[in-house]
């Protein structure tokens, strides 16, 4: 995610999605490419399933930009859309992000986006990407 009030920077990358545990769990590997003007890049790795007790999807992750997390995930299947919701800490500072990842009509992801209050900061957006299915 970004730093409250900071714009927005433009990264490449790809983000592996892979089938674990029977198929009742999706793994998540994101590789990002150089961010412009520096050695670092983004990765993080996650899992999504669905938690029948709670009666929503789970997803956790962890990268190396210091961000972790568990997310509840309910299905909008009018919309198609998955909507994930957090609250924990990035960089030192409490977070609370509401992300939508958007299908289309097969279910593949197509787009997501993540609005997120950090701090004390004005609601911001915290993310958005676009995908293209890369075999």
């Amino acid at each position: 995610g970004a730093r409250a009030g900071a714009p927005l920077i433009p990264l490449s990358g790809k983000e592996s999605v892979t089938l674990a545990g029977g198929g009742t769990l999706l793994v998540f590997q994101v590789k990002g490419d150089p961010i412009p003007g520096s050695e670092v890049s983004y990765e993080s790795m996650g899992a999504l399933c669905w938690n029948a007790k709670r009666g929503c999807y789970r997803y956790g992750f962890v990268s190396n930009m210091g961000e972790s997390g568990v997310l509840d995930g309910f299905y909008d299947k009018d919309k198609k859309q998955l909507i994930l919701v957090h609250a924990g800490k990035s960089m030192g500072q409490p977070l609370a992000v509401r992300s939508v990842l958007q299908l289309d009509d097969s279910g593949i992801l197509t787009r997501t986006y993540s609005d997120a209050l950090h701090g004390s900061a004005k609601p911001s957006r915290d993310f958005e990407g676009t995908y293209t299915k890369v075999r």
